[in-house]
């Protein structure tokens, strides 16, 4: 295990900061979310010297009390910053807005997990994921990407895309570093072993779920 998680990395101030965060991690959630999807973050990222409330309020449409709202739980999310009476971007808005491994975890949170969440402790009670009740009845969400909401079903490839492809390059090597004459891929997802070119000579098939098999026709 790594050596941070053995010892204990904060000051008693750090430590109860992080406590509060935790507690409302749900509302500094989905305030960033919705700053982003209003489009204030991109607007306070285009103007270096940032926007007032009633500039913002009528840039992105909504009435001046939501702007508020969202900008005043934002400041103390520390995603912006006021200067005089114009507000402006953080880094770490910045990187919430810019950094895809952001922009993905946060949909995937958001779209795939939130609603599920709730369910959390009856599934460690249960050992089943009855989070996934929220879109159908099934055993495990494989039986039912072919039926999940579009844009569920985005927002979960997205982030099963971003990060394998950066894992299959390296899988790969370790796979065929061993020269098998089979390989069978359990799954199928998108068929990617099957496809790669930098296989060697090797017999692959795919077993995909059969639900899996209507994504793809």
């Amino acid at each position: 295990m790594h050596k941070r998680y053995t010892k204990e990395q904060l000051t008693a101030v750090e430590a109860q900061r992080l406590a509060q965060e935790i507690a409302f991690g749900p509302v500094v959630f989905q305030v960033s979310r919705l700053m982003l999807k209003f489009g204030i973050f991109q607007l306070l990222a285009d103007k270096r010297k940032g926007y007032t409330l009633q500039e913002i309020s009528v840039q992105t449409g909504l009435t001046r009390y939501a702007a508020q709202v969202l900008l005043e739980a934002s400041l103390t999310i520390g995603t912006i910053l006021l200067e005089e009476d114009r507000y402006v971007l953080t880094k770490a808005g910045w990187f919430l807005l810019n950094d895809k491994m952001a922009r993905v975890n946060m949909e995937f949170n958001h779209d795939v997990n939130y609603q599920g969440l709730f369910h959390l402790e009856e599934a460690l009670l249960n050992g089943r994921p009855e989070g996934l009740k929220v879109f159908g009845e099934w055993p495990t969400i494989y039986e039912g990407l072919s039926q999940l909401p579009e844009q569920v079903q985005k927002s979960w490839f997205g982030f099963d895309h971003f990060y394998s492809d950066q894992s299959f390059g390296k899988a790969l090597e370790i796979v065929f570093s061993h020269h098998p004459k089979r390989l069978l891929d359990i799954g199928g997802n998108t068929g990617r072993w099957a496809t790669s070119k930098t296989a060697p000579i090797c017999w692959i098939g795919t077993c995909p779920f059969p639900r899996v098999l209507t994504l793809y026709g």
